[in-house]
């Protein structure tokens, strides 16, 4: 199976939104700081444009708010993050996932800190990814 950048990328903004939805609402400072990721961060590590000359990184952020009009249940958008990279887990460098969790800390911290269930999450999100890539 050949690893298609931008759908990390989207897969990414999912997990940014339920590490947000986490405690029920989406918080303002917490859809900042998905903006700030994407332009600091993310931007850094892609180059790659799609056919109108966006960055693949804004896929991220565009899945953030898609799915956050939508008010999908955080577990169905985490589930989708695991799947995604279960099936392409040869292919997504370390550095990556690194960041991907580095990222959902900053998520996490960015409204009062981290609260207990998302200090839950972070521990589930480490342990999955543990799981998929040493088994």
């Amino acid at each position: 199976m050949e690893f298609d950048i931008q759908n990390y990328f989207i897969e990414l903004g999912k997990l940014l939104y339920a590490i947000a939805k986490t405690d029920g609402i989406v918080q303002f400072e917490e859809r900042k700081k998905v903006n700030e990721i994407v332009r600091d961060n993310l931007i850094e590590i892609c180059k790659r444009t799609d056919e109108f000359g966006t960055n693949l990184a804004f896929y991220s952020e565009f899945s953030f708010d898609t799915i956050s009009d939508r008010n999908i249940k955080a577990d169905k958008a985490y589930q989708s993050f695991i799947a995604f990279v279960e099936n392409h887990k040869h292919h997504i460098p370390e550095t990556l996932i690194k960041l991907t969790i580095s990222a959902v800390e900053k998520v996490a911290e960015a409204h009062q800190g981290i609260i207990e269930n998302e200090r839950a999450f972070i521990e589930k999100l480490n342990n999955d990814l543990q799981n998929i890539y040493h088994s």
